[in-house]
């Protein structure tokens, strides 16, 4: 698994972990995003401390994911 998650009070934490260029890792990324999104989360953190690097694509679903959250008014 490339995205571990936690959840602290009202605020989930995804913790996604190695390289994201746009395969498996990278879907399993946009879902676990899109998850939260479509639970009504509406407060999310993107820890990036493991990440060791993303491709347009990688950073395309973390801005389609930052989008949807803007638009439901969430953070």
């Amino acid at each position: 698994m490339a995205v571990r998650r936690k959840e602290v009070r009202s605020v989930v934490v995804l913790y996604p972990k190695g390289d994201f260029f746009g395969d498996d890792e990278t879907d399993e990324l946009q879902m676990a995003i899109m998850d939260e999104a479509a639970g009504g989360n509406l407060r999310l953190i993107l820890n990036l401390a493991e990440c060791h690097s993303l491709n347009s694509i990688a950073i395309g679903v973390v801005m389609r994911g930052f989008a949807n959250y803007r638009s439901r008014n969430g953070e």
